[in-house]
């Protein structure tokens, strides 16, 4: 059987004057009509379920919000999130790393990206005046050795590597964490790995280092900077 054309079409009617205005309209139709409502949804292009809803009175839509989520986040969870990003000022990869050391809870980047976002707390970065870049050293006048750059990084974070190396690793136990250190003169670099991500293991590496450096002449002071991470002070005020 072939469907007529609607008269009027409701969605675009809709879209134009509002849902109020069409789903009024729909009422006086349906009145003419003599309350058919057959006849009415096809004058309209509408479902009859649409005409009984407008003959009910509803003029608001309803909400298309699902009534459950299941994977959905919890909303003390996101609390703790926020207040965490407000507390530390972390960003959502290094806000990750707190709250597994912290609370013991696993929470994905892109989960706490999401978060943040959808709160209004995502973390901007600042704009600098002029087209001038401000150094952190004088590297005329640094001696070799004297300030170091310690980092870290998360082998399994599925971004710089092939897919394949990924699957390796996982599948031979590797290591997953990642400890670099840098001369910031001459860009020698020291690296090591482990399995977990904590201060003893950050310590020990900075101490195998320095050991290395200081048995081949460098006697002067070393600064080391850190990025604040976890594994070192993010867990503490201080």
């Amino acid at each position: 059987m072939k469907q007529s054309t609607p008269v009027i079409d409701y969605h675009k009617l809709r879209m134009e004057k509002g849902p109020a205005f069409a789903r009024n309209l729909v009422k006086i139709k349906l009145k003419e009509f003599s309350y058919n409502i057959s006849r009415t949804a096809i004058y309209f292009g509408i479902t009859r379920k649409t005409v009984r809803r407008a003959f009910l009175g509803v003029e608001k839509d309803q909400s298309r919000r699902p009534k459950n989520s299941p994977n959905k986040t919890p909303e003390h969870l996101e609390k703790l999130i926020v207040h965490s990003a407000k507390l530390t000022g972390f960003s959502y990869r290094r806000l990750s790393y707190y709250m597994m050391d912290k609370y013991g809870i696993h929470i994905s980047e892109n989960t706490i990206k999401k978060i943040l976002k959808r709160k209004g707390i995502a973390k901007t970065r600042k704009k600098r005046r002029g087209k001038t870049r401000r150094r952190l050293y004088n590297y005329e006048k640094l001696l070799p050795f004297s300030h170091m750059q310690l980092d870290t990084k998360y082998i399994l974070d599925k971004k710089s590597l092939p897919k394949a190396v990924y699957e390796h690793v996982k599948a031979a136990a590797l290591p997953l964490y990642e400890w670099n250190m840098i001369d910031v003169k001459t860009r020698i670099k020291f690296t090591a790995y482990s399995y977990s991500l904590n201060s003893s293991y950050g310590f020990l590496f900075i101490a195998i280092a320095l050991m290395w450096i200081r048995m081949h002449g460098v006697n002067w002071d070393i600064s080391i900077r850190l990025d604040n991470g976890s594994e070192f002070c993010g867990g503490s005020e201080r």
